[in-house]
């Protein structure tokens, strides 16, 4: 089954690498070509080797925090080198360090989200930790300016809360609240 999803990417690149031969701007369809080229290796080499469990979490708790630095530098960045208002950041740094769309780029902070969720229900970061971690990835994912990214993580968001509410009792409940 692993293979099945390896085969999808491979497919998903193979794609764009077809496109990339029917293009009139090469340089462009070059650099999309070399951004979804990292959108293939992760996932080949997550489903082809045998990972265990405890090191591909470790991978991605490395993951999130690699994320989260990132995004500080990005902001460090936009603020004192670059200058101007933060709301520029995905067109003056992101794109021009990276080349990646922000809205390709929130979706990794969609996947740090959801991490983030399984390590609060599985009770391996504390709740407020994981809430202000959180926070800090709905800040980014709204300076990104990825709108619709932003109204995923919110309703994934509440549902989340929705379910915590229901299981906790008593003064915790009203916490939430």
């Amino acid at each position: 089954m692993s293979f099945n999803v390896a085969y999808f990417y491979l497919i998903y690149f193979i794609i764009h690498v077809l496109g990339l031969l029917t293009t009139e701007n090469m340089q462009e369809g070059l650099t999309e070509v070399t951004v979804k080229l990292s959108f293939l290796l992760l996932p080949i080499i997550i489903f082809s080797e045998k990972i265990s469990k405890d090191y591909l979490y470790q991978l991605f708790v490395l993951f999130k925090y690699w994320m989260f630095l990132f995004a500080l530098f990005l902001i460090y960045h936009k603020l004192f080198v670059i200058g101007g208002p933060l709301s520029t950041l995905p067109v003056i740094s992101l794109y021009r360090l990276t080349g990646i769309h922000h809205a390709y780029f929130s979706l990794f902070f969609m996947f740090n989200l959801f991490f983030l969720f399984y390590q609060i229900n599985s009770k391996k970061i504390g709740f407020g930790i994981g809430l202000l971690q959180a926070l800090f990835f709905f800040f980014f994912i709204a300076v990104l300016g990825a709108r619709i990214m932003f109204g995923v993580a919110l309703l994934i968001t509440l549902i989340f809360l929705s379910k915590k509410l229901i299981q906790l009792k008593g003064f915790l409940r009203v916490v939430l609240v």
